[in-house]
């Protein structure tokens, strides 16, 4: 795996979306690097988001989230609404959060509402898109990659601070 770390021990990946072909490109670049992502699709996609994103704190992972923003009929399942619960139920836990719309901008622009800057918790992949061509399996594990060393920095102030 390019000499990384085993992600699939830290991470937990999920795919949130109701787009069966960007679900299995997604989930086709995560095979290259031998990650089998849990896919949440048909429905309640809030509630299993949230779920899943606490069992995997559970197990001691963090949740990389690929995340649509428009999944089916349900207004209350939409990305940003989500990734506001995440916010709300994983607060000082955090993970990563890829977002995967064909409106990129936009998700963005609305992700940006939900989380202040003050809230590191979680990181938003701003550049990193399915529909953009810098989208590959190197990319995801180079994002992983710095966010793990950005927890471990995290940690490292945190204890010199309180120790």
């Amino acid at each position: 795996m390019n000499g990384n770390i085993d992600l699939n021990d830290k991470f937990r990946f999920i795919i949130v979306d109701d787009s069966s072909n960007k679900i299995e490109f997604i989930k086709q670049t995560l095979l290259d690097i031998d990650i089998e992502p849990y896919v949440i699709n048909r429905g309640m996609y809030c509630r299993r988001t949230i779920f899943t994103a606490i069992e995997a704190h559970e197990k001691g992972k963090i949740p990389a989230i690929f995340l649509d923003e428009y999944l089916g009929t349900n207004e209350l399942d939409s990305g940003t609404l989500i990734s506001f619960a995440l916010s709300e139920y994983l607060k000082g836990k955090g993970g990563i959060l890829f977002p995967t719309s064909p409106f990129h901008q936009l998700q963005l622009e609305k992700w940006s509402k939900v989380f202040s800057e003050e809230q590191d918790d979680w990181y938003i992949e701003k550049d990193l898109n399915p529909l953009s061509e810098n989208f590959n399996s190197r990319e995801i594990s180079r994002v992983c990659n710095e966010f793990l060393s950005y927890v471990d920095s995290k940690e490292e102030r945190s204890e010199r601070k309180h120790g």
